[in-house]
């Protein structure tokens, strides 16, 4: 065997002084593979064993001129591999001859190590001639990163209470959603990582969530205080809201509960979104305080799609919830940019005449959107039917802005600025859908001017 691999090696040889002679480029090396090269990556105990050349899979046979070990010939096969074949590859079986003298110098297992560009560099030629046969293998894969954005919700565990929030190199991660389509909501597209969770209400010991990549595809709230939706066809629910902490899958399948004035709870299920690979049984405890196993922080910002406001600075350019009052507004609780059913009316404060100051309070302060109709819902015009509660906002340039509501189509609270068309109006119903306090009679006036005790902002994008 050894004298035909010197037979072959000598001809190569004589072959590429006889290019050398004749002026023309020349390669150092001349690497050929044969058998199985699908560039597959296989667990160690299924490949078989190397030891004898015939066992790798992949299989091959080089040529090579020059200042060459079995290193640099391991790691010139590797590249070569990875050129033809695709992905990275490892040296598991060599034996390299230099056939103008030196003992034969075998190597095993050379590594799965990045493939460096040094392995291009002609070598010096000098050193010899070498022959050698190999097998390779593919390499394992490296590990798909987890994908990345700012962050829009969290739960964890947090291991150090005095650091004022959420601190990735100190706290244990539960879960997170991060803003993966860079929309500034949680939205269809994002992603919810999973990592670690509290096995119990002290989080003495904590257990793997074995599905840490989840797609989100459907998202029904988000919200300052609440995210919720599907992510890997499944539901995710992140609470937080003053009064308590929560991070629930499937439902409340999986759930870690801390309410700060009454039961705490865990309890987990392995086939919940983020297969937990341990169950908890529930447990319940009643500490009626703010407890570490689960903090929850919420990034997610409202997303509107009308308000009514009382502007208390018309110089700053639009709605200032810190400084404006506000009227009432239109809450898209799943950031999806249009009104459907489940966005929400939020009502609070309301003018009681023209001259901003004298405000009047709304009894019922959330009305949620359910089974709804839509009348209208454009850049100028909302109205929508709940029941039997109705909701405009209005806002035609040049002409009239304002808010009504009603109930049953006859009791009518309504603020309108009409500076096109020359008639305020101000006017209070007790029976109206969020109930104000104070009654106002239906009073007027007529100044043809854009006033601040009712303005009007629609978000909603026409087609």
């Amino acid at each position: 065997m050894r004298k035909l691999l010197v037979l072959g090696a000598a001809i190569v040889a004589v072959l590429s002084l006889a290019t050398i002679a004749q002026g023309q480029d020349y390669d150092d090396s001349h690497v050929w593979f044969f058998g199985n090269c699908d560039n597959q990556y296989e667990e160690p105990d299924t490949i078989t064993s190397s030891s004898l050349f015939l066992g790798g899979s992949c299989r091959g046979i080089g040529i090579f001129l020059g200042d060459w070990d079995p290193s640099s010939i391991a790691s010139r096969v590797s590249y070569e591999a990875m050129d033809e074949f695709g992905g990275n590859w490892e040296v598991d079986y060599l034996k390299a001859i230099n056939i103008f003298g030196g003992p034969p110098a075998p190597g095993s297992d050379y590594g799965c190590g990045p493939q460096s560009g040094s392995a291009l560099t002609p070598v010096s030629i000098g050193g010899g001639l070498w022959i050698a046969i190999f097998s390779v293998v593919a390499c394992e894969p490296e590990p798909e990163p987890d994908p990345d954005g700012p962050l829009l919700a969290v739960a964890y565990i947090d291991n150090d209470v005095n650091d004022g929030g959420y601190n990735e190199s100190v706290d244990t991660l539960i879960a997170k959603v991060i803003d993966y389509n860079l929309d500034g909501n949680v939205s269809p597209g994002d992603y919810l990582i999973s990592h670690r969770y509290p096995l119990d209400l002290d989080a003495n010991a904590t257990g793997a969530f074995t599905r840490t990549v989840n797609l989100i595809s459907f998202v029904s709230n988000s919200e300052p205080h609440i995210v919720t939706g599907l992510a890997s066809g499944s539901g995710f629910d992140f609470r937080t809201d003053g009064t308590m902490h929560l991070y629930q899958e499937a439902a409340g399948a999986t759930q870690f509960h801390d309410s700060f004035s009454g039961l705490d709870r865990v309890v987990v299920s392995t086939s919940s979104t983020s297969l937990p690979e341990q169950a908890v049984a529930e447990t319940f405890l009643d500490r009626d305080t703010d407890d570490p196993f689960i903090d929850v922080e919420i990034f997610a910002p409202e997303r509107l799609l009308a308000v009514a406001y009382v502007d208390n600075n018309t110089a700053d350019g639009g709605y200032n919830d810190a400084v404006d009052t506000l009227i009432a507004k239109l809450v898209d609780t799943d950031a999806n940019g249009t009104l459907d059913n489940g966005d929400r009316i939020i009502t609070n404060q309301y003018p009681l005449d023209f001259v901003p100051g004298g405000l009047g309070t709304f009894g019922t302060t959330r009305t949620d959107l359910v089974a709804i109709t839509i009348d209208t819902a454009t850049s100028t015009w909302i109205t929508v039917h709940t029941g039997t509660k109705s909701f405009s906002f209005f806002q035609l340039a040049g002409n009239l802005e304002g808010y009504e509501e009603t109930e049953g189509g006859s009791f009518s609270t309504l603020f309108l600025d009409g500076f096109g068309i020359g008639m305020d109006r101000v006017q209070a119903v007790a029976e109206s859908p969020s109930v104000p306090g104070t009654v106002v009679a239906n009073i007027t006036q007529d100044v043809p001017a854009d006033e601040g005790f009712v303005d009007v902002e629609i978000f909603i994008v026409d087609p």
